[in-house]
């Protein structure tokens, strides 16, 4: 099957791109991981593909004293591998590496998959993690949003038409623990945890953010475990009772298991997660 015919058009600047998807039927092309294929299969039939991958002003990492600030065009990839990035925020190449396979990564961009708002993804979770700020470009204003305020539900932002996700700004978290986990079962939806923590002089976890994917929304934080494990000192019984606490985990259902059964594993996932975060395997 191919897709349906369609216009294409390739802005080299940014106040052009911003024009053109104001046009009715119009779909913005990032990586086209996503898009591409919906369009071949024809479950989506856009009048107008713009494609933003001349847009090098939305593209590239730059790390500050109290940010990271990724262009919406980043390559996944080149996240991944940013040597400083990896050194100041470590669960950002941890999380980003659960991402597919590296041939997708090479390809995806990372405003691309957090507008695709897959409930699945790890770039959502990750923002949300993070308390990340996603700026939102139109022709006449600019918005920040946070990870909660940018997710509608399932596959779908606040984007209006004519607006596009320039960057986004991942503050620097004074984090000493993180880790990220994911689980497959089967051809289900995969499903896992990203945490990250700071300790005091004695040990106590400080500032706990724990944030799950492979439930009914995207960019998730657990409050209940969070809760948990603030002021606690870490320890295995610590850590499977903070999973435990998540009894609001919505996961989604699917072919080979029930959501009661993936809402066991949600909390598994984020018990593995807390167990990483201190270096130590789980059995």
């Amino acid at each position: 099957m191919k897709a349906a015919s369609f216009d294409y058009v390739r802005p080299t600047e940014l106040e052009q791109a911003l024009a053109t998807v104001a046009l009715d039927g119009t779909m913005a092309l990032a990586g086209g991981q996503s898009l591409v294929p919906s369009m071949v299969r024809r479950q989506l039939r856009p009048a107008r593909v713009c494609d933003l991958n001349a847009l090098p002003e939305i593209a590239g990492v730059e790390v500050t004293d109290a940010e990271i600030v990724v262009g919406s065009m980043t390559r996944q990839r080149d996240l991944e591998l940013h040597p400083v990035v990896a050194r100041v925020q470590p669960v950002v190449a941890r999380a980003i590496a659960l991402i597919g396979f590296v041939g997708t990564r090479h390809r995806g961009t990372v405003g691309g998959s957090l507008c695709f708002a897959d409930p699945c993804g790890e770039l959502p979770a990750l923002a949300a993690l993070l308390d990340a700020r996603l700026v939102v470009r139109g022709a006449e204003d600019e918005r920040q949003l946070t990870a909660a305020d940018f997710f509608a539900t399932d596959f779908a932002t606040v984007l209006r038409p004519g607006e596009l996700l320039t960057e986004v700004r991942f503050p620097r978290q004074p984090a000493s623990r993180y880790a990220a986990v994911k689980l497959r079962v089967g051809q289900d939806r995969p499903l896992g945890c990203l945490v990250s923590y700071a300790s005091d002089e004695r040990g106590v976890i400080r500032d706990p953010r724990v944030s799950i994917f492979g439930t009914s929304d995207p960019g998730r934080r657990v409050a209940a475990a969070e809760r948990a494990l603030a002021g606690q000192l870490p320890g295995a019984e610590l850590f499977a009772d903070a999973a435990a606490a998540a009894t609001d985990l919505e996961p989604l259902g699917g072919a080979a298991m029930s959501a009661a059964y993936r809402r066991r594993l949600g909390r598994t996932a984020i018990r593995r997660a807390l167990v990483a975060s201190m270096g130590v395997d789980d059995d």
